[in-house]
């Protein structure tokens, strides 16, 4: 696979990434938003708890969302300075150059990890936290079904 090949294939893999995470994002806001209509004429009792509780797995999801994007784009700062400064360094004299590349390659994979460490875990909790969000939405609802009937 050529170079070119592989920039693409990262190119596709960010793209998608990154619209899978929006897509996540407006799912979260509009749920919220929709099952704020639902309850906005009545008096907050106690099976409201549950709705509560899917209220805020929404907002938990919205919020790992945007932390998601924000390790993402910092991802992609440092990858761009990592390319400048090597350019940089690829000036210099080359006993000093390898020097320099090995320590500012440890830095760039120290924060590199870090932020695809945080991009994992907020990812995931975008995720389950809006399926959380649904399955309490759901209980809440059915709650609000039973006691209507009794």
């Amino acid at each position: 696979m050529s170079q070119e090949e592989e920039l693409e294939l990262f190119r596709q893999f960010r793209s998608v990434q990154q619209r899978n995470s929006y897509f996540l994002l407006a799912a979260a806001g509009a749920a919220m938003a929709f099952s704020m209509t639902q309850t906005k004429a009545e008096p907050l009792i106690w099976p409201h708890a549950l709705w509560v509780l899917s209220v805020s797995a929404w907002a938990w999801s919205f919020y790992s969302g945007l932390q998601f994007i924000e390790h993402a784009g910092s991802a992609l700062f440092q990858n761009h300075n990592y390319l400048v400064l090597k350019r940089l360094i690829s000036g210099m004299p080359p006993d000093k150059a390898g020097v320099e590349m090995k320590d500012l390659k440890e830095r760039f994979d120290t924060t590199l990890g870090r932020h695809d460490r945080k991009m994992k875990i907020h990812g995931d909790l975008q995720k389950y936290m809006l399926l959380a969000g649904a399955v309490t939405y759901f209980l809440w609802h059915a709650l609000e079904m039973y006691i209507a009937k009794v």
